[in-house]
């Protein structure tokens, strides 16, 4: 089955965005809708300074009674946006390690696909 939507997870690096790589970056722009996973993130200023609009989960901390339950609404939330829009990036520290990245890559519909932009590890 050739899927319909495709989630590009991109790795925003450790710091500030001095590290962020001109891939995930450039990831981050070509896509209609961008996902941090926080806004907490030393990048997030960067990536706003670039001129890119953002939405994030920070919501979902105060919503949720537990991490188990912060990484499923989050998968299910980026789902339900990626249904949305012709293209969605999704941007964590670490793609590798996040554990929302590998509870929405558990949780992906048989249409949808990840892929990963890769970074400065942590």
């Amino acid at each position: 089955m050739k899927k319909q939507h495709i989630i590009t997870v991109a790795a925003l690096g450790p710091d500030s965005g001095e590290m962020l790589t001109m891939g995930a970056l450039s990831a981050m722009k070509q896509a209609e809708a961008l996902v941090l996973r926080t806004a907490r993130h030393g990048a997030a200023e960067t990536i706003g300074q670039a001129g890119l609009t953002y939405q994030t989960l920070d919501a979902l901390y105060e919503l949720c009674e537990d991490f188990d339950e912060l990484c499923d609404r989050a998968a299910q939330a980026l789902i339900a946006k990626a249904r949305t829009v012709s293209s969605l990036c999704y941007a964590v520290s670490e793609p590798g390690s996040d554990a929302t990245v590998r509870a929405l890559a558990a949780a992906l519909p048989e249409d949808m696909g990840l892929q990963v932009v890769g970074g400065v590890s942590l």
